[in-house]
C-alpha cells in the first residue's frame, strides 16, 4: 500500500464518520424541531395561544430573530458538512466500482436530497439575515424578508410545512445512508480510533 493510497484511505475513512455523525445530529435536531412546530401549531390553532410557546421554550422554535437566525446557520453548516462529507466519502470509491441499478438510485437519492438541504437551507439563511437586518437596521416590523413569509416564523402553518420538506429530505439522506451502509459502499468506523 503506498502512502497516497494510505492517506485517501484515512480521509475517506475520516469523512465516513464525519458524513454519519452529522447525519445523526441533523435526524436528531430536525426531529426535535418538527416536534417544537407541531406543538406550536396545536397551541395556536387548537388552543388560540398567541404567541405560542411550543415545548423547548423557543429553543428549536426561536421567535427572536437572532436566536432564529444562529441555530439556521449552525443547520446551514451541518448541511454544508453533510454535502462535502458525502463527496469524500463517496465519490472515489463509488466512481471507480460499478454500481447495480439499485444502489445507484440509493446514492442518487442521497446526493440530491442532500443537494436540496444545502440550496433550501442557503435561501433560508439569506432570508433570516435580510430580516434581521430588516428588523433591526431599518425597524421594519414584521420584517418580509426576501421571500415574503417563506421562512417567516409567525406563519406557523407555511414554517411547519417547509419544515416537513427538511426533516423529509433528511430522512432520505439517513435512508440512503443506511441502504449504502449494508450494502458496504460505505462503511462507517465511527468510533473506532484509527
Amino acid at each position: 500500500m503506498t502512502l497516497g493510497t494510505l492517506w485517501l484511505s484515512r480521509t475517506r475513512n475520516q469523512a465516513v464518520r464525519i458524513l454519519f455523525c452529522t447525519i445523526a445530529f441533523l435526524v436528531i435536531y430536525t426531529i426535535l424541531h418538527m416536534i417544537d412546530h407541531i406543538a406550536q401549531y396545536v397551541q395556536r390553532y387548537m388552543f388560540g395561544i398567541w404567541p405560542a410557546p411550543a415545548l423547548f421554550q423557543g429553543l428549536l422554535n426561536a421567535s427572536d430573530t437572532t436566536v432564529h437566525l444562529w441555530l439556521n446557520g449552525i443547520e446551514y453548516v451541518a448541511f454544508i458538512v453533510l454535502w462535502f462529507s458525502f463527496r469524500e466519502a463517496q465519490l472515489k470509491q463509488s466512481i471507480s466500482t460499478k454500481l447495480s441499478p439499485n444502489k445507484l438510485k440509493h446514492l442518487t437519492i442521497a446526493a440530491s436530497a442532500i443537494l436540496f438541504l444545502v440550496v433550501f437551507q442557503t435561501l433560508h439563511v439569506i432570508d433570516h439575515i435580510v430580516q434581521y437586518v430588516q428588523y433591526y437596521s431599518l425597524g421594519i416590523d414584521p420584517a418580509p424578508g426576501v421571500f415574503q413569509g417563506l421562512f417567516s416564523e409567525t406563519d406557523t402553518v407555511v414554517h411547519l410545512w417547509v419544515n416537513g420538506a427538511i426533516i423529509l429530505a433528511v430522512f432520505m439522506v439517513w435512508a440512503s445512508l443506511s441502504a449504502l451502509q449494508r450494502w458496504k459502499i460505505i462503511n462507517p468506523v465511527v468510533f473506532s480510533h484509527e
